[in-house]
């Protein structure tokens, strides 16, 4: 039983991928969305593949890459918007270009983007109102 939806039989396997490392890839990358990007599901492995993927380049070390992209709402929401733009380049025999392509499908099915743009628009009346004194 797969921990997400997506399925090896979805994807195709690399020189050095199989295809269920692909689809596995893809299931952790939403649980650690769904999680709200709990950092100890940011593993050494995820990372790796993470920084390989959408664009990305490796930071000098996985902390540094989490505190880029995951340690704030607005960190989180350029996140998501840079992973949808991205134009999954490559071929899949070589790269992970289906699962990425998968990936952002999943994302717009699940209006991740809309859902973290509205935390964030929360969080900032919040604050305003905390700074704004009262009359």
């Amino acid at each position: 039983m797969p921990k997400g939806p997506f399925l090896s039989s979805e994807f195709t396997a690399t020189k050095f991928s199989t295809a269920a490392d692909k689809a596995e890839f893809g299931n952790t990358l939403l649980r650690f969305i769904e999680s709200e990007w709990a950092s100890p599901l940011f593993t050494k492995s995820f990372y790796s593949r993470l920084s390989m993927c959408f664009g990305h380049i490796a930071h000098f070390n996985r902390s540094q890459f989490y505190e880029e992209w995951f340690s704030s709402l607005a960190d989180q929401v350029r996140f998501l918007k840079h992973t949808l733009r991205f134009p999954c380049y490559g071929d899949p025999e070589y790269t992970f270009s289906d699962v990425e392509r998968a990936i952002q499908r999943e994302i717009v099915n699940r209006n991740y983007v809309a859902l973290y743009e509205l935390r964030l628009a929360e969080e900032q009346q919040a604050t305003e109102l905390v700074i704004i004194p009262a009359e």
